[in-house]
């Protein structure tokens, strides 16, 4: 099974290819522009475009708290190792040598622009923060448990924040307590609900959905994810298919491109220019604790940036990246005549663009017109584990390297 790519400007498909087929079965047919894949992480920036929307309609400003929309959020304290407090060693999370920490409230509260950021202090479900290691063999955690007729997002995701809200950057759950503003702030019965009134139907994507079990007609057309297992010996190893997994948001990859030619065309329809400017835009500030922490968390993002998975030495040069509400940056602004037409070294994504992927190596990248560049994206589409598997991350970086330097070259490039 091998991928689908797409290379759009605004409205126009300028190239696509499709090889492979839906599964690894004999008689598999083969994919197409209308197969459907699940997006995993590549998918949570149409969680932003729905916050955004809430923007574009005056119910919440980006710098405002969410704790009038988000109440159970905003009662979360901050983990804190107990020696930076002031606290004694008997403090909680002592057991069994574990790390001591106590919790205590948040300096600050929680906005939307956070949020949309992963700037809010937010932990993932697993996050291996030692602190949230201890306490969650600790009494506190019992004690805290939100009751059973809360929330799904609430009972899940409702562990202490990692920092202060504003004062850092995690990839975490941030995504998900914003799919639950967007229902209580839209109106709509559920999440799902507001994102097909606002989303899917205003661009036609009929192909999309949170639950396919509710749409044989995409069941059919849903490719197969399968697993690389490893090989010793030089070769590629051998495709399996994958365990079962949870698909949430699956879509053709037709549909994919209508919403991100939408985002970079000069006259969006989902957004206003304002917001898809700052779906894209850099939010951290060159000196901030957010961009430090983005900067040196290489393993969130490390295949298509060209760099090493692996914590960076001190010395190294920190990745030209920052944040958006949309995804990741490329930013070389912060380098020495680098120029905005730098490019990352083995993607070729060029300065200005936003990027993100998927558990099964769903990418994509996008950026806005600019001066002398019409806005475009580039799309590499495939059902394969693991995440960041070494295979397919040097045919997407090949891929994304020429489509970038065909269709967007450098000025005064061949």
């Amino acid at each position: 099974m091998l991928p689908i790519n797409y290379n759009l400007f605004a409205g126009t498909v300028r190239y696509h290819h499709a090889s492979g087929c839906q599964s690894l079965d004999a008689d598999a047919p083969p994919v197409d522009p209308d197969s459907v894949v699940v997006l995993g992480s590549a998918g949570k920036f149409i969680t932003a475009v729905a916050a955004l929307q809430l923007v574009d309609r005056g119910l919440i400003n980006l710098d405002d708290p969410v704790a009038p929309i988000l109440p159970e959020l905003a009662r979360i304290p901050v983990i804190v190792a107990s020696d930076s407090a002031g606290a004694t060693p008997e403090a909680s999370g002592a057991d069994l040598g574990a790390p001591t920490f106590i919790l205590r409230p948040p300096r600050s509260q929680i906005t939307l622009r956070q949020l949309l950021t992963h700037s809010a202090g937010v932990p993932a479900q697993d996050d291996p923060h030692p602190l949230l290691q201890a306490w969650r063999n600790s009494p506190e955690a019992t004690a805290s448990r939100p009751p059973a007729d809360a929330p799904v997002i609430v009972r899940m995701f409702s562990e202490p924040l990692v920092f202060d809200p504003g004062c850092g950057w995690r990839y975490g759950a941030c995504i998900h307590w914003l799919t639950l503003l967007v229902a209580r702030l839209s109106g709509a019965p559920r999440f799902v609900d507001a994102i097909r009134t606002n989303v899917f139907e205003p661009l036609g994507m009929q192909s999309s959905t949170y639950d396919i079990t509710t749409r044989s007609d995409l069941s059919a057309r849903l490719m197969q994810m399968v697993n690389r297992t490893a090989a010793s010996d030089g070769n590629q190893g051998v495709l399996e298919p994958a365990d079962d997994l949870p698909l949430g948001l699956v879509t053709s990859v037709s549909d994919l491109t209508k919403i991100l030619s939408d985002l970079v065309s000069p006259t969006p329809r989902l957004l206003s220019l304002a917001s898809a400017d700052i779906f894209a835009a850099p939010a951290f500030a060159p000196s901030s604790d957010a961009l430090r922490d983005l900067q040196n968390s290489p393993e969130d993002y490390p295949a298509y940036a060209g760099i090493s998975k692996s914590p960076l030495p001190l010395t190294a040069p920190r990745p030209p990246v920052n944040f958006s509400p949309g995804g990741l940056v490329v930013d070389f602004s912060g380098v020495p005549e680098a120029g905005d037409d730098a490019r990352l070294p083995k993607s070729g994504i060029p300065h200005g663009a936003v990027t993100w992927d998927g558990m099964a190596n769903v990418v994509w990248a996008a950026r806005r017109g600019t001066t002398g560049h019409p806005g475009m994206a580039t799309i590499f589409a495939t059902q394969v584990l693991p995440v960041h598997d070494p295979v397919t991350v040097d045919i997407t970086s090949k891929f994304m390297h020429d489509a970038w330097n065909t269709y967007c070259p450098k000025p005064g490039a061949d």
